[in-house]
């Protein structure tokens, strides 16, 4: 496995919160065939038109809705076009200098094997109160993603600590750390097979390792052909290793809704002469939501780029209300986020200086 932990974030093509990338330039040259597709095959498979081609050559940025495979889950697909030459988008969205993101906290990109100097930053502070408290009195729900055992281990560790204590933030802190510092031992050693299921309670689980794997294995299909090794390397991970392919991780803590949450993501890209493809999976997200897949593919366009860009999330917070009020609001907020994280990503590529 190709581990390349340098520093770097685009603002548009991370996911939806534009928490850091941790990217590096991948070599041009290829073990394993590749088959490119066009810019119309890929236009046909997100559901774009002729339409729509005239619109992102106009200017606009086109996102369409596309159909779900869960009742959780809000999935979005957008289109834009660049007048930057394809490597000089590339180098935008491969930069070491990130743009600074405005719900973005604190991110770290981390070393493996793991180092405890990489955590240091994953803490509380004794501000975010309402936060810690989650951690030092949990219990299950959706105010906390966490498993059946990690509710229990909280339990025991934190029980002589007073809600009230000034140490109550670092105790809360240090023990959310090594939950998430074991969850990221197991997604490494073992992928998706290693993610506990999130405890709701009363009996109920959700298990973001099988959406993960069900919405990779439903829309993958038309990449598995054409990218063979980058297909291998995101769905069997750690199995199905490529020196084509490339890995990197990183936590980040971001405020959702007003409150903050830690993320742990997974980074995987390929370039090639003619393409670079990326794909962002967060395998824990704190709150909110369960699980995140982003897939972005950067082609040449004549004289510029066009970027495809895909986001599945998923979320319990859609089956706790009225469905059929909460899944057009999720995905209205949606196409309205990819929307402007595309439109900063353009922004960024002509202020650009190589």
């Amino acid at each position: 496995m190709d581990l390349l932990p340098r520093r770097s974030r685009s603002r548009a093509l991370s996911p939806i919160l534009r928490l850091g990338l941790c990217l590096a330039l991948a070599s041009a040259a290829s073990a394993e065939s590749v088959r490119v597709p066009t810019i119309e095959e890929t236009m046909e498979v997100r559901g774009m038109t002729a339409r729509d081609r005239k619109a992102v050559l106009a200017g606009d940025v086109v996102v369409r809705d596309i159909k779900r495979i869960g009742t959780n889950e809000i999935v979005s697909g957008a289109f834009l076009h660049l007048s930057q030459p394809f490597e000089s988008a590339v180098a935008v969205a491969l930069m070491e200098e990130p743009e600074p993101a405005p719900h973005l906290i604190a991110y770290r990109l981390f070393r493996v094997p793991l180092s405890a100097d990489d955590w240091a930053g994953v803490r509380f502070d004794p501000s975010e109160r309402d936060e810690f408290l989650k951690v030092l009195r949990p219990e299950p729900g959706l105010d906390l993603n966490l498993s059946t055992a990690e509710i229990e281990s909280l339990r025991k560790r934190l029980a002589d600590v007073s809600t009230d204590s000034p140490e109550a933030a670092k105790a809360a802190s240090d023990a959310y750390r090594e939950i998430l510092l074991l969850r990221t031992q197991d997604y490494i050693t073992r992928g998706l097979d290693g993610i506990q299921p999130y405890d709701r309670g009363s009996g109920k689980l959700s298990r973001p390792a099988e959406e993960l794997r069900l919405v990779w294995e439903v829309k993958n299909d038309f990449l598995t052909d054409r990218f063979p090794a980058f297909t291998r390397a995101v769905g069997s991970f750690p199995e199905g290793d490529s020196p084509d392919v490339h890995h990197a991780f990183y936590w980040a803590k971001a405020d959702f809704r007003s409150e903050p949450a830690f993320t742990l993501e997974h980074m995987t890209w390929q370039k090639g002469e003619d393409f670079l493809l990326l794909s962002f999976r967060q395998y824990y997200v704190g709150h909110t939501y369960n699980t995140q897949q982003t897939l972005a593919l950067l082609l040449p366009d004549g004289d510029g780029t066009a970027a495809f860009y895909f986001n599945s999330t998923t979320s319990d917070l859609l089956t706790r209300y009225v469905r059929r009020i909460a899944l057009p609001i999720g995905q209205r907020i949606m196409r309205t986020e990819v929307e402007r994280l595309l439109d900063a990503y353009r922004n960024d590529s002509l202020n650009f200086v190589d």
